[in-house]
């Protein structure tokens, strides 16, 4: 999966693939994570909000139905 610079002060990177439902995502501070169970809508939601760290927190980070896992060493 390709990962595209974003504009936010934490995240620096994110990619998504709708065929698995996976936004992988590389912040600015150091990780990557891979969420899984994140639909289509959400990530439309979440690329076009204006605030993308406060969204991302609402609707990823919070959100029961997504896990993580950490996919750099």
């Amino acid at each position: 999966m390709e990962l595209h610079a974003v504009e936010s002060s934490r995240i620096k990177k994110m990619g998504y693939d709708p065929a698995t439902e996976e936004l992988v995502v590389q912040f600015k501070k150091g990780g990557v994570y891979k969420y899984s169970g994140v639909s289509k809508a959400v990530y439309a939601v979440l690329i076009s909000a204006p605030s993308l760290g406060s969204t991302f927190q609402t609707m990823i980070v919070n959100n029961k139905n997504i896990t993580y896992e950490r996919i750099d060493t």
